[in-house]
């Protein structure tokens, strides 16, 4: 069962890493669209600038963060 939002709306925060001002807009999709990012920041073609949320993209993205934090702690138990 498909399910999607009744209408837009947006969300202002400040970013996690850059500690940046950031808009977020969300809109409603027609059926079998999925979740899409719209990447306004860059000033690529649109096809360019649209990032589909995918479970093996997000899955990529939290194993490569795993492995720079251990990384990361490995190198701060040998002082590097």
């Amino acid at each position: 069962m498909q399910k999607t939002i009744n209408k837009s709306f947006n969300i202002e925060g400040v970013t996690l890493h850059s500690g940046e001002k950031s808009n977020l807009s969300v809109n409603p999709a027609t059926a079998n669209t999925g979740i899409v990012f719209r990447r306004v920041d860059i000033k690529n073609s649109n096809e360019e600038s649209l990032i589909e949320a995918k479970f093996k993209t997000l899955a990529f993205q939290i194993y490569v963060q795993r492995l720079l934090i251990n990384t990361e702690y490995q190198f701060q138990q040998l002082n590097i």
